[in-house]
């Protein structure tokens, strides 16, 4: 589940398992921040005028310190 914020009204909530969610906003301007556990938090504006459906795509959250490292397989192991 992600979870949406709302910044400049301060509301929040989380998606369902299919990661639709529904949020009551005045018109005028939002930015919502989008946050999930191993993901890159993504911020999006927009201006709100009527019902505004919207599709969005996050980013794996790298690791800097596994981000190049090679994992041993089974194969790996007996080979040496």
């Amino acid at each position: 589940m992600l979870v949406f914020f709302e910044s400049f009204s301060g509301i929040g909530t989380i998606t369902n398992v299919s990661g639709f969610f529904s949020l009551m906003l005045k018109p005028g301007n939002a930015e919502f921040v989008i946050k999930n556990a191993g993901y890159k938090d993504l911020s999006k504006k927009m201006i709100l005028d009527a019902d505004t459906t919207f599709t969005l795509s996050l980013a794996p959250q790298i690791n800097p310190k596994t981000k190049n490292q090679r994992y041993r397989t089974s194969k790996d192991c007996r080979e040496n």
